[in-house]
């Protein structure tokens, strides 16, 4: 790591840096009424900085292999703020699979974190996300048997892109399967794209786990995956992801609402 890259790293770390907006996880039933299941904690770096988006922020990580002290920061971030919404959501944090490898006190941080901010390890889902294949096997699995047994839920990111593949199914046996945007968006229109969100959803089924449909942008495609089964979804189509300051329930369930009343009877 050069001396620059020191700093843009200490620039990250530094108190209050780190930012969290929070994306809501909508569970739709059958007869089309909706309840916000969760909200994924989705991390920001230093305001009006190159690194404020969340792709250059952890493009940036990654390439230093800061995962581990940054998913700290980023976890600290996010249930300090999630602390604040109303009504205890369920709350989603995203964790590299690289951090579950090369930190082996994860778990033990995990649980003060939690227990710092009154948030039982119900109310956590660790999304494991995995953008490069290089991390070290025996201590993420005794990681991720420590978050099982502690009573933490866990979930796939971005399963079916990059290296979010089924080996990491195998190793993590989440609770919940999150099915890539890639796939979702236009799967009302492309037969391979809408064959594998349900064959996922089927998948997911046959684990005994959730099956969530993320980036849902408009109707056309909220209709194909509910129609096909899936009922926990998240995509704009409802909302955008934001500060925990604006989370007001009410206006969320009345957000699903209108997305949901035009739906073909089908999309049921």
């Amino acid at each position: 790591m050069t001396e620059t890259d020191a700093q843009v790293l200490e620039s990250i770390l530094a108190e209050g840096a780190i930012r969290t907006l929070f994306h809501p996880v909508y569970q739709i039933a059958p007869d089309r009424q909706s309840t916000v299941w969760a909200v994924e904690a989705l991390a920001r770096g230093p305001a009006g900085s190159a690194l404020e988006e969340a792709a250059a922020l952890f493009q940036f990580v990654r390439k230093q292999r800061a995962e581990p002290v940054v998913d700290r920061a980023c976890i600290r971030s996010a249930l300090a703020e999630a602390a604040e919404i109303p009504g205890q959501p369920t709350v989603a944090l995203n964790v590299h699979a690289a951090s579950l490898g090369r930190d082996p006190e994860f778990v033990t941080f995990l649980v003060e974190a939690a227990d710092r901010y009154s948030f039982a390890p119900e109310r956590i889902i660790v999304e494991v996300v995995e953008q490069e294949p290089d991390w070290p096997r025996p201590t993420f699995r005794r990681n991720i048997d420590h978050l099982r047994r502690r009573g933490f839920r866990l979930a796939v990111d971005d399963l079916g892109v990059g290296h979010a593949n089924l080996e990491l199914v195998l190793e993590v046996r989440p609770h919940v399967l999150k099915i890539d945007a890639v796939l979702v968006r236009g799967c009302h229109s492309d037969y391979y794209r809408w064959a594998l969100v349900e064959w996922t959803h089927m998948l997911a089924t046959r684990l005994g786990a959730w099956s969530l449909a993320e980036g849902v942008e408009d109707q056309a495609d909220l209709a194909a995956v509910t129609a096909c089964g899936i009922r926990l979804v998240q995509g704009h189509v409802f909302c955008r992801a934001m500060p925990a300051r604006e989370l007001t329930f009410d206006e969320l369930i009345a957000r699903a609402h209108l997305a949901l009343s035009d739906l073909p009877v089908e999309a049921g």
